[in-house]
């Protein structure tokens, strides 16, 4: 008798290796119909079942910048640059990969970033670790950024 005759004699079950399995995916998810999935959901899915990296789902997650953010944090562990146009067209979102993702700055980003007074207060702070002059003007804008900012950097009037 084999091992593995014997092993599903007496009913030893072993868990399935997580990881990019199609054809176990398949049970899942309609991989003919991605479309109709939230991106948010894919990436959750991807996340918490598979936990790899599945191509086929990536043009659907690049599409809503907060689950492409996600994405690249917990499951590339890495920038995702393909994500990078959709990314840094919101603000926050841009700050929330700076700081995550690429934990320093972003350049390309940056005149994005530099537009919403609270999101620079909190990029300036958050990763820049530091003033960020070229930013300031946009910041006074908003008073309670502006004062946050001043206290948490350490700033007078």
């Amino acid at each position: 008798m084999h091992l593995k005759e014997a092993i599903k004699l007496i009913g030893i079950t072993f868990p399935k290796p997580r990881g990019y399995n199609k054809p176990g995916m398949e049970e899942l998810v309609d991989f003919g119909n991605l479309d109709k999935y939230d991106p948010w959901d894919l990436c959750k899915l991807v996340d918490r079942k598979f936990n790899c990296r599945v191509p086929e789902f990536e043009p659907y997650i690049i599409k809503n910048p907060e689950a492409a953010v996600y994405y690249a944090e917990t499951v590339l562990k890495r920038r995702w640059p393909e994500a990078e146009l959709y990314i840094m067209k919101d603000p926050w979102i841009a700050y929330q990969y700076a700081k995550d993702v690429i934990k320093d700055r972003w350049p390309e980003a940056e005149p994005v970033i530099i537009k919403d007074p609270i999101t620079a207060h909190h990029y300036a702070r958050d990763v820049i670790e530091d003033r960020w002059p070229e930013a300031e003007p946009y910041i006074k804008k908003d008073p309670e950024a502006w004062d946050l900012y001043k206290s948490e950097l350490g700033l007078e009037d």
